[in-house]
């Protein structure tokens, strides 16, 4: 899993846990807007690219265990010889498009 992807997830659970502060669930207050945002998820990403950086082995691990519990709790089953590659003409449609 992708370091930015994981700086996602805990800017949005940094977010939900700020809708409960109060002990109360006030989403509907807490406008999550990248101004309030964007700096909470830099700080994130910052810290775990340091954290790569001194201990590259620890974040591997912490990536595959993540990417495990994420993907088995879909139920379905990821092989080891899964092609994971988008195609070249994919990539191109996409880009056409954009």
């Amino acid at each position: 899993m992708p370091l930015p992807v994981l700086a996602l997830m805990t800017t949005a659970i940094h977010s939900a846990l700020d809708d409960w502060s109060t002990g109360k669930n006030e989403a509907a207050k807490n406008k999550s807007t990248h101004d309030m945002y964007a700096p909470v998820y830099r700080d994130h990403l910052a810290n775990l690219v340091r954290f790569n950086e001194k201990a590259p082995a620890a974040v591997a691990k912490l990536r595959t265990s993540l990417w495990e519990t994420v993907w088995s709790s879909t139920g379905r089953v990821l092989h080891d010889d899964a092609n994971v590659c988008i195609d070249d003409d994919i990539v191109a449609e996409a880009e056409a498009l954009a």
